[in-house]
């Protein structure tokens, strides 16, 4: 193995350091000559036998450094220089290189064994950590060369702290370099750049999250040898490891795992994952799990135990290439977050939720978003009694042309904004039975829904709501709405409720309180049929927003303000087409 200092950059400068700061290995230029400071907390020092069979007898008596090493090579003398350092040597071989043969020897820091020597052997692109503990050799790790260098050109860098291996941007390795170490980040930039990773005899470690996180130039990973049997978090580990065309981790014994949040999150390469072996009983977190792996046509769940989990949210997120999912073994008793289970699922064309338990869930919003190639749904069973957020539920399900709500229980909902935003294959729709009593936000509910030609909204108790913006907008199949239930006391913004309803010739919003409301913009804008608008009794602020109000209402020839002010006659009038006429008159 070479350290060629040309190849990482170094030139007529001071003071270079290429490790990370409690382990360092540091490059000093000074002068005409070239010093290599061997640090003892790294003890990255002398090498051994390019023979990795080596034996008992050759380390007996191998001493750990007491003091730091400097070698000092004379940069106007190329050649080869060796200097001794007990049964051992360095050979420096050529300007600016130390050529340290096949092996490199790490020996005792503090946190590893008093004992024992690492080994790292080069083979290929490759580095094989090895463990010499009283002369007997143990293969350990196997860590790729850091992107940037090739050959056998690598740097190697230990930082050792109590719980964690983090790895420096100049180097890594894999792992358990001492009993402490529980767990392995790649902290380095250039971990985009990894191909391949390897590793051997890994075991002891209880934390995995975010192992493998960003690692994006990963396109496989051997995980063989990797003993997972204490494991408790496997969160984030192979997140964002958009490379991976394939994946085996059928050997992961998962018994102890709690969490499993983000595991293969982003993983959009990936074709298929089996994951028929997991034991997930103590799992209490799936949590993104799978989202945005766009690339998986199937999944086999069968196995999975959700007995213990609380959140599947975004547990399919961008799970593009799924046609369906078979979740029949799923207890969701305890699952409290449901919001975008299935986000952006666009290629699911069934799902059956008929062994659902929804009783403790609270959060259903964007649940079944983006779904657009679902025909027909099943949520009668759902118990929704404890649900404060149904927002977005349904958003973009235009392949719905009918839905059954009628056991939904909306007592404590807070929020139905966009609930059935983009629905525009449904024909009809029932929220008869919608207790809104609580609902603060209710803008883009009905948003182009244009295949919609009545909504039914008698029953709605409007009275917390502050924002009907989009309500209705581009529901141009609605021919009449009757809104003369709502209380808009406390609404501030109006803006595009009725947008592009071009279906509509008449509206009567005589009972509207206007006295919150600041933003009444393109309220009507494209209303094409509208032909008489009766807006008796509003009052209208001098600073509302009335822009662009009766945009391309181009049919509208009566506007009723009766009962209002001169400054609602003021803004109306500015604003109306110019063939409408204003009656104040009774």
């Amino acid at each position: 193995m070479a350290i060629d200092f040309n190849k990482i950059g170094l030139g007529g400068g001071k003071n270079y350091t290429f490790t990370s700061p409690d382990n360092t290995i540091i490059i000093n230029e000074v002068d005409d000559e070239v010093q290599l400071q061997l640090n003892r907390q790294v003890a990255f020092t002398l090498p051994v036998s390019s023979d990795p069979a080596i034996d008992n007898a050759k380390y007996n008596d191998f001493g750990l450094l007491t003091d730091n090493v400097t070698i000092t090579y004379p940069a106007t003398e190329p050649g080869e220089v060796k200097i001794y350092y007990g049964k051992f040597q360095v050979d420096l071989d050529g300007l600016y290189s130390v050529d340290f043969g096949n092996d490199v020897i790490l020996t005792g820091d503090t946190g590893m064994h008093p004992y024992s020597v690492y080994l790292f052997q080069i083979v290929g692109n490759y580095a094989i950590l090895k463990e010499i503990r009283y002369g007997g050799l143990k293969n350990k790790i196997i860590g790729k060369v850091i992107s940037g260098f090739s050959g056998d050109h690598v740097v190697i860098s230990v930082n050792n702290v109590n719980t964690n291996v983090s790895i420096g941007a100049d180097g890594w390795f894999f792992y358990d370099v001492a009993p402490s170490v529980t767990s392995v980040k790649f902290n380095t930039a250039d971990k985009k750049n990894f191909e391949k990773i390897y590793l051997v005899d890994v075991n002891g470690f209880t934390n995995c999250s975010d192992m493998f996180n960003g690692c994006s130039g990963l396109t496989s990973i051997d995980l063989s040898n990797f003993d997972t049997d204490e494991v408790t978090n496997m969160s984030g580990m192979f997140s964002g490891c958009s490379g991976l065309t394939s994946i085996d981790v059928s050997n992961f014994n998962t018994a102890k795992v709690t969490q499993t949040n983000s595991m293969f999150f982003g993983c959009s390469g990936l074709t298929s994952i089996d994951v028929t072996n997991f034991n997930t009983a103590n799992v209490t977190n799936m949590y993104r799990m799978f989202s945005g792996c766009s690339g998986l046509t199937s999944i086999d769940l069968s196995n999975f135990d959700t007995a213990n989990v609380s959140s599947i949210s975004q547990l399919f997120f961008g799970c593009s290439g799924l046609t369906s999912i078979d979740l029949s073994n799923f207890d969701t008793s305890k699952v409290t977050n449901m919001s975008m289970t299935f986000i952006s699922c666009s290629g699911l064309t069934s799902i059956d939720l008929s062994n659902f338990d929804t009783s403790k869930v609270t959060n259903m919003s964007g649940m079944f978003q983006g779904c657009s190639k679902l025909t027909s749904l099943d949520v009668t069973n759902f118990v929704t009694d404890s649900v404060t957020n149904m927002s977005a539920m349904f958003n973009g399900c235009s392949g719905l042309t009918s839905i059954d709500l009628s056991n939904f229980d909306t007592d404590e909902v807070t929020d139905m904004s966009s609930m059935f935003n983009g629905c525009s294959g449904l024909t009809s729709i029932d929220v008869t039975n919608f207790n809104t009593a609580k609902v603060t936000n209710i803008t883009y509910m009905f948003y182009r829904c244009s295949g919609l030609t009545s909504i039914d909204v008698s029953n709605f108790v409007t009275d917390s709501v502050t924002n009907m913006s989009n309500m209705f907008n581009g529901c141009s199949g609605l021919t009449s709405i009757d809104v003369s239930n709502f209380n808009t006391a406390n609404v501030t913004n109006i803006s595009q409720m009725f947008f592009g309803c071009s279906g509509l010739t008449s509206i009567d919003l005589s009972n509207f309180n206007m006295n919150s409301t600041t933003n009444m913009s393109t309220m009507f804008a494209n209303c094409t049929g509208l032909t008489n608008a009766n807006l008796d009794n509003i009052v209208i602020g001098q600073n509302t927003n009335t822009s662009g109000m009766f945009n391309s209402c181009n049919n509208l020839t009566v506007i009723y303000l009766r009962n209002s002010d001169t400054t609602t006659y003021d803004k109306i009038n500015a604003v109306k087409p110019a063939g409408a006429t204003i009656v104040t008159a009774a």
